[in-house]
């Protein structure tokens, strides 16, 4: 009765009552909801399409009204105050300047470019949140299957303990067999400990993934699904090596390249000069009384036509080009070894038997039974004792390394939307 009450109040501790219980699915749909990293990189999105409406825009007129005499004197040689306007002599000049060479369209090409490359920014900022988010919650599953035992473990421990402290203060058991279960007790609590603090970062994480109120002191998830399935099927890998070139980040890298190619049509164009229209109307400024003119201008492109910058965006398009070709390489790269390694954890999990478990959690009560019955020696127990904690740490660090693996292959290989 006292080990189970004992249970009780360490899992109670363990987990207190302001705790958020979700399942994975649930976890999922609220980081979709809630993120703020995600919730930034669509405002960004917007300001980009903010910014191809100023580049479909065309220049602004230009309008100036000079030479008005406000001071005119009022006599019969000029016009009486009377009458509108006062001043007798002005001139007034209005321009519109005309794009050449294609500047507005390529701008607006440009700026396209860099939409996508912020919404292809936003697919990969999700594909590697995902994947954080992916790994912590089996994480967390993890930690929170060691706990419960451990705890367990801890309590069933502690009542062998002062049993057998009793048992060597009588003399009844020699001190040493009280002194080795006092050190596989502090082994078992030094796990536990080690195991909290692994338990702590995770909730760190996943309360900055899934922005969970400061209240929700913890986060519970539940741990169907954690051990995995067997005899699952492999996807193949030359069908996964074909998603490489669709991948958000190389997705990113190719747009970026688009960008630096439009750049460089864009500073090209810069080479030729705008053309201004011209319009003027001059009141008692020239040999005629109201004079209505017409023209042109243009800036004459003689030592400037922008060699520097076409220069720097053509070095600029080249190295655009050698990083997508890195990323592709390592795309595709990482989905061979993602690959790899799931293979591998998926025929070592196939060779291992869940039933370990129960099994040896059914003998570990047996044996401690019959070590208080004095039917097995002490240390037939310690060495059995030792090698379910063994079992249990490995089978928990097997499972979630599957989980990763799974999630990296995901990771490395699905193709996302590239608009939120």
């Amino acid at each position: 009765m006292l080990r189970h009450i004992l249970l009780l109040l360490s899992i109670t501790q363990a987990f207190p009552p302001d705790t958020l219980y979700l399942t994975i699915l649930e976890a999922e749909a609220r980081f979709l909801q809630k993120n703020l990293l995600l919730y930034a990189q669509k405002l960004r999105i917007d300001a980009e399409r903010a910014l191809l409406l100023q580049a479909r825009l065309w220049p602004n007129p230009t309008l100036s009204m000079d030479q008005m005499d406000f001071f005119a004197p009022s006599t019969p040689e000029y016009r009486p105050l009377s009458e509108f306007p006062r001043f007798y002599q002005i001139a007034v000049s209005f321009s519109q300047t005309l794009l050449t060479a294609g500047k507005r369209l390529h701008s607006i090409t440009l700026q396209k470019a860099a939409i996508h490359i912020q919404e292809a920014a936003f697919a990969d900022l999700l594909r590697n949140l995902r994947y954080n988010l992916h790994t912590h919650l089996r994480a967390l599953q993890r930690d929170q299957t060691l706990l419960t035992t451990l705890a367990r473990q801890e309590t069933l421990l502690t009542d062998l303990v002062h049993r057998y402290e009793i048992l060597a203060q009588s003399q009844i058991v020699p001190e040493v067999e009280y002194l080795r279960l006092q050190s596989l007790l502090q082994s078992v609590r030094t796990t536990l400990r080690e195991q909290r603090l692994s338990y702590e970062e995770t909730q760190n994480q996943l309360r900055q993934l899934l922005n969970l109120p400061i209240q929700d002191q913890l986060l519970w998830i539940d741990t169907a699904g954690f051990w995995p399935e067997r005899d699952t099927t492999m996807p193949l890998l030359d069908s996964l090596l074909s998603l490489a070139p669709y991948r958000p980040d190389v997705r990113l890298a190719a747009y970026q390249l688009a960008y630096d190619e439009a750049n460089l049509r864009l500073q090209k164009a810069y080479a030729y000069p705008d053309l201004n229209l011209l319009a003027s109307y001059d009141r008692l400024g020239s040999y005629r009384i109201g004079q209505i003119g017409f023209g042109v201008g243009f800036t004459l492109p003689l030592w400037n036509r922008n060699q520097g910058q076409i220069r720097a965006a053509a070095a600029l398009r080249q190295a655009s080009q050698v990083l997508y070709e890195n990323t592709l390489s390592t795309a595709q790269s990482e989905i061979l070894t993602a690959w790899r390694n799931l293979a591998l954890l998926k025929t070592q999990w196939n060779q291992t038997s869940l039933t370990l478990l129960s099994t040896y959690q059914d003998a570990e009560t047996r044996y401690r039974l019959a070590l208080q019955n004095q039917r097995v020696s002490f240390l037939a127990y310690i060495d059995f004792f030792q090698s379910y904690k063994e079992l249990l740490l490995n089978l928990t660090q097997l499972a979630y390394a599957y989980h990763q693996a799974q999630a990296k292959l995901q990771h490395a290989s699905t193709t996302l939307p590239t608009s939120p």
